[in-house]
């Protein structure tokens, strides 16, 4: 009997509550921990399906629970559990509709919506959960701050709009720890699969040409957008950040794919890349220009124009 996805099963269990849990008792090396959470979950469903990767996620699930509480391992069990098995799930469907043996996988521009989709919905469940108290919480830390007598007018209205823009700000983040989650756990798996042990048989995605949205992405953040600025501070603008922060992040995700497609094949391309990376770090502007690219790409297809095809929907 081979007893390996078993143990791979209760690994990633192990360490997805145990990062999960590390900000608690490791302080800030736990909070640089806590960022591989959902590494483990899509390892988990990548590589053993969906039964013992939901297992996994129980596992998880059942050490947070009694070491933080019940509901924070609700909240976890919300915002990451769910949405990464049930994107593991997807990620792994494919069908061959000729018959002549070639696997359509289940499109990543399709996975990637709905990560973004999960990931507001799940934001506002939560938000409804402790709404009450993180509204109390951000009012005593803007007061508190407004208080501070070393804190300049500038310093205290530059805090204050922080805390108003946590509903626009987490979201954008999450979607960046599923990103680089989803990635990190699709190379594991295939690492698995490459020494024979019930690794993903999912090919590597194309990112530069694969990493896309459709349409209707491009609506629910026009939408998100003329919700905030008909809403302002009310619930209504609240629910609006929501969704732009997850569809803007997704939308930077695919300018930056767009610019290392059009640029392969390119002389310098890596100095070229460098730049742009150099430039992400320094001005937090460039984001907006990739966002704006990323909505064009999907929108006029520029990627599909430059490889002389139809766009596609």
């Amino acid at each position: 009997m081979n007893n390996r996805p078993l143990l791979i099963t209760i690994a990633c269990g192990l360490l997805t509550a145990f990062f999960a849990v590390a900000p608690v008792g490791l302080g800030g090396l736990g909070s640089l921990l806590w960022v591989f959470m959902l590494v483990p979950l899509f390892v988990a469903s990548l590589s053993l399906g969906p039964r013992l990767a939901g297992v996994a996620g129980l596992i998880a699930l059942f050490l947070i629970a009694v070491l933080m509480g019940i509901e924070p391992a609700m909240l976890i069990a919300i915002l990451f559990v769910g949405p990464a098995l049930y994107v593991g799930y997807v990620a792994g469907l494919s069908r061959d509709d000729n018959g002549d043996g070639v696997l359509e996988w289940y499109p990543l521009s399709k996975i990637l919506f709905q990560v973004a989709l999960i990931v507001s919905i799940g934001f506002v469940l939560i938000g409804v959960v402790i709404g009450d108290r993180f509204s109390e919480t951000s009012k005593e830390l803007e007061e508190l701050m407004r208080a501070a007598p070393t804190a300049t007018q500038q310093v205290r209205e530059m805090a204050s709009s922080l805390v108003k823009a946590v509903p626009l700000l987490v979201p954008f983040s999450l979607i960046l720890l599923y990103l680089y989650s989803m990635a990190l756990g699709a190379r594991f798996s295939r690492a698995i699969a490459a020494s024979g042990q019930h690794g993903s048989s999912r090919p590597k995605d194309h990112l530069p040409s694969q990493v896309a949205l459709p349409f209707g992405a491009a609506g629910i953040f026009g939408a998100s957008i003329a919700v905030i600025l008909i809403g302002g501070d009310s619930t209504l603008g609240v629910l609006g950040m929501v969704f732009a922060g997850a569809f803007g992040m997704m939308f930077i995700a695919v300018g930056l794919a767009t610019i290392h497609s059009l640029t392969e094949g390119m002389a310098g391309r890596g100095v070229i890349l460098f730049a742009l990376y150099f430039v992400l770090l320094i001005f937090g502007v460039a984001l907006v220009l990739l966002l704006i690219l990323g909505l064009a790409e999907t929108l006029l297809g520029l990627r599909a124009r430059r490889a002389g095809v139809p766009p596609t929907t």
